[in-house]
């Protein structure tokens, strides 16, 4: 329990990482370039959008874990 606070704001900061990337350099992979592309994404696109909302409960999740579930 000693290092709960340390390991839950580095999860949470390496989170909020994750996501930006997700937002910046992952998500326009699955977009298409224009709207008469010729590389339309295709059934499996959403995989982006799943990391990163993932990355966002790893946020939450990091939250908790250093605030070690007590409410304020």
């Amino acid at each position: 329990m000693r290092f709960a606070r340390p390991v839950g704001l580095l999860l949470s900061a390496a989170a909020v990482v994750l996501w930006a990337y997700g937002v910046t350099v992952l998500q326009p992979l699955t977009e298409p370039i224009g709207p008469w592309s010729e590389r339309l994404p295709g059934n499996n696109a959403y995989w982006a959008r799943d990391l990163r909302f993932m990355a966002i409960m790893a946020v939450a999740l990091g939250l908790v874990l250093a605030g070690r579930g007590h409410l304020r």
